[in-house]
């Protein structure tokens, strides 16, 4: 053997064996080896990552490694005075084409934002979000002139442009410390004019302009001294409400939004004095439990022993069956857990008894709070109901000694389930002094004593 081929593959200890391979015996080795999975990655992308004066006509265009299709929602494009930016996206080959509507705003920031549901043809998805940004050119100018207008006389620390009324150009959102907040609208010529509404009363520092609850417009975040910072939402035309949430109560003197998880939504970084800086993660609320509805109904008690269970979410459901199965849980009085089929349909979830119900026991069903829909959400909190399985008759209410005698104890109590796990209700008697009893059902209704 040619010691300078050899090759050292295994130390040598107690555990490994010393062994020398061949430089030809290592390749034909290697040859064989399955090829690993791969995780989708961008070759390249235009406007490049950070590009600082890009037209505002421009289209943007992303190479990856795999044949691509179409992105649906998992590319996001924002613009910082725009907001969600509406466009058409185009597959060819490895490249994805993103031609906006309309043309970006002069000036403002173009975040885009490649979530992990993005996948190829071949299924290979992104093992990480991406987010990048480009700035749009400006134009050419470069000289100020006063324009005689006064937007208000408060004692203001901070201003956001960004369209917020959606008529095409750029409004003012300025915050004021100890006086209103106020959003200046602007008439298409550079005139401002009071709205008239007030963004709050607190000692503002900062105000961000983004589209926080994704549904197209601009709504405002607004960083406090000593106070709550706040999120105002925007419902389309300029008008905005307080959302009631409560950011922290800090020293807050400014804050900034920007996808920093690359989940497609907008976060929260709000810097304090002397006080932690805060990052506020952008996750929409849980389903509500409260808004689940039930078939059949909750406390029903003549419920036909074929009975599927549907519980209809507040979210679509579809896809989700297999993942949730663990999630709902069906327990029987007398049979103890049930087994089943779990389906799915738009916002149903469909459970299937895999055998008949007893008749007269009681169902619960549960729901856990590690339920998902198909948009990843949970419940608030865990969901429980009960009904109750019709009772068949020979003649209704009318009852017929079978002629069986289980016993002659003192007996005290009696209860019945299948304690032998073979589809029918079994007997256990209590009795005040003697044995107590277990009674088999052989199916007919014809009990033994199991000794």
């Amino acid at each position: 053997m040619n010691q300078l081929n050899s090759k050292l593959l295994f130390p040598l200890n107690n555990k490994y064996k010393f062994k020398l391979y061949s430089s030809s015996m290592l390749l034909a080795s290697l040859c064989t080896l399955t090829p690993a999975a791969y995780a989708l990655s961008v070759n390249s992308q235009t406007p490049t990552v950070n590009a600082l004066a890009q037209n505002a006509d421009s289209n943007i265009s992303i190479e990856f490694d795999d044949a691509m299709g179409n992105p649906g929602t998992h590319i996001i494009v924002n613009g910082s005075l725009s907001g969600p930016i509406d466009g058409i996206f185009t597959p060819s080959g490895n490249n994805i084409t993103f031609d906006p509507t309309n043309d970006f705003k002069p000036g403002e920031t173009v975040t885009v934002t490649l979530t992990t549901l993005l996948q190829s043809n071949n299924a290979q998805s992104l093992s990480t979000a991406k987010t990048s940004q480009f700035t749009v050119k400006a134009g050419n100018g470069g000289i100020l002139s006063d324009s005689g207008q006064s937007l208000g006389s408060s004692s203001s620390y901070s201003v956001s442009l960004g369209d917020v009324d959606g008529d095409g150009d750029l409004d003012a959102v300025v915050a004021n410390f100890g006086e209103a907040n106020k959003l200046w609208l602007n008439d298409g010529s550079g005139t401002f004019s009071d709205s008239g509404q007030s963004l709050g009363n607190f000692k503002s520092y900062s105000v961000s302009l983004g589209d926080v609850d994704g549904d197209g417009d601009l709504d405002a975040v607004v960083a406090n001294y000593r106070q709550a910072n706040k999120l105002w939402l925007n419902d389309g035309s300029g008008t905005f409400s307080d959302s009631g949430q409560s950011l922290g109560n800090f020293k807050s003197r400014s804050v900034s939004l920007g996808d920093v998880d690359g989940d497609g939504d907008l976060d929260a970084v709000v810097a304090n004095y002397s006080q932690a800086n805060k990052l506020w993660l952008n996750n929409p609320p849980p389903m509500s439990a409260a808004s689940i509805t039930v078939n059949p109904t909750a406390n029903t008690n003549a419920v036909a022993t074929n009975s599927a269970i549907t519980l209809t979410l507040p979210n679509s459901m579809t896809g989700t069956a297999s993942s949730n199965q663990a999630s709902f849980i069906v327990r029987g009085s007398l049979s103890g857990n049930i087994s089943g089929a779990l389906t799915d349909s738009g916002n149903d979830l469909i459970f299937t008894p895999s055998s008949a119900l007893k008749p007269g026991e009681t169902i619960t069903v549960t729901l856990t709070t590690s339920v998902k829909s198909a948009d990843g959400l949970g419940l608030d909190k865990g969901f429980s109901y009960a009904f109750t399985v019709q009772t068949p008759a020979i003649s209704p209410g009318y009852l017929l000694d079978s002629g069986q005698s289980l016993g002659n104890f003192k007996s005290q109590g009696v209860s019945l389930g299948d304690v032998d796990g073979d589809g029918d209700l079994d007997a256990v008697v209590a009795n005040f002094g003697e044995a107590n009893k277990l009674w088999l059902n052989d199916g007919s209704g014809t009990f033994s004593d199991s000794g």
